[in-house]
């Protein structure tokens, strides 16, 4: 497999050919928006399997709200959330421009009094379960995509507590999706303040850490 990230010179020329790699401090959702407005054309179908509570498009509603009170309205798409993409087998009828896959990494049913749970799912990561979804994703996406249709892949590192691992993810999930090449990658980074530090009880805590988008089209215009 080649390098995700990987430089090419041809002759004397050295016409090189590599990935952008793009630190973006704003807010995820700002950052999304912008990077929606680069790749996409105005009314852009996007199609969102994994809509969850939103977040990710909090700048994008408020863009929209915003749109009639000034000069220059920003860009609008025809967003499709459908949270049966992956529980159906059913083929949908459209053709999408784009598709945004938030997929979650928090699996397993144990409750527990963190706050944090309410939004995002308690904190059992099983890694298996994730790389069946991004199979699963690897074939379904291209087949709703135009042939230049992009897929928006944001994912996160994390810590397997059952495994007691840290995992870096950018090397575990891209070469699962091989219908796709990678085309633009970005780092948002992140810092709040919790009540809980992570698997400890009653110690409040600050937490930084990293958001991964990376924009992916489809190979080979399958």
């Amino acid at each position: 497999m080649e390098p995700l990230f990987r430089n090419h010179s041809k002759g004397k020329d050295e016409v090189r050919k590599h990935i952008p790699l793009c630190l973006n401090t704003r807010p995820f959702s700002a950052a999304f928006r912008e990077v929606l407005d680069f790749h996409l054309s105005d009314g852009a179908k996007i199609l969102d399997p994994t809509p969850g509570k939103g977040y990710s498009w909090q700048q994008y509603r408020q863009d929209c709200e915003e749109n009639a009170y000034i000069l220059f309205p920003r860009k609008q798409y025809s967003i499709h959330q459908d949270e049966s993409f992956f529980t159906t087998s059913t083929p949908l009828q459209s053709k999408y421009d784009a598709v945004y896959f938030d997929p979650p990494y928090f699996f397993g049913l144990g409750q527990t009094s963190d706050p944090r749970e309410k939004d995002y799912g308690n904190y059992n990561h099983e890694k298996e379960n994730l790389c069946k979804l991004l199979i699963v994703a690897n074939i379904r996406f291209p087949q709703v995509l135009q042939k230049t249709g992009k897929l928006f892949f944001k994912y996160s590192d994390f810590f397997s507590v059952k495994d007691r691992c840290f995992h870096f993810c950018i090397p575990l999930w891209i070469p699962i999706l091989n219908n796709f090449k990678v085309v633009d990658h970005y780092i948002i980074p992140h810092h709040r303040l919790t009540p809980t530090a992570w698997q400890v009880k009653n110690r409040p805590c600050g937490i930084v850490n990293s958001t991964y988008l990376s924009v992916l089209e489809v190979r080979n215009g399958q």
